[in-house]
């Protein structure tokens, strides 16, 4: 868990307040949590539609959630498909599986981060098409 995320799952409802208290705050915000991978025009889309919307608050709960959930969740059996990026966090195939029973497709690519479709891909794309099957 990085330091974002940790503080995120800690007290989310604090940060959220400063940020939903200022545009400033929520753009240097995502400019940290961005670090400068991703173009200007995508972080301001990130800012104003939380900004707009309101939802930054919600958007960080997630990560509370997440810290407080009580074990892992109950296996699935619906087909899913699922990519690794190089700068996103590694995923080992034997964790998914434990919660997964129907991996049809597992993609490892070598670029990309956390935000792997920005800036779209050819590759991201067709990861995309082979794991629903178009």
């Amino acid at each position: 868990m990085d330091a974002y995320e940790r503080l995120q799952a800690q007290q989310p409802q604090s940060l959220a307040r400063a940020l939903a208290d200022s545009p400033v705050g929520l753009l240097g915000w995502h400019h940290l949590i961005c670090r400068s991978e991703l173009d200007a025009d995508f972080i301001l889309t990130m800012v104003m539609i939380h900004w707009l919307t309101e939802t930054i608050a919600s958007a960080m709960r997630i990560y509370y959630e997440h810290d407080k959930a009580q074990g892992p969740p109950a296996l699935t059996a619906v087909p899913i498909g699922l990519a690794q990026f190089k700068d996103d966090v590694q995923a080992i195939r034997r964790f998914a599986e434990r919660h997964h029973t129907k991996i049809v497709s597992w993609n490892a690519d070598h670029s990309g981060g956390q935000w792997a479709t920005q800036p779209p891909t050819a590759s991201a794309l067709s990861q995309s098409r082979r794991s629903d099957g178009t």
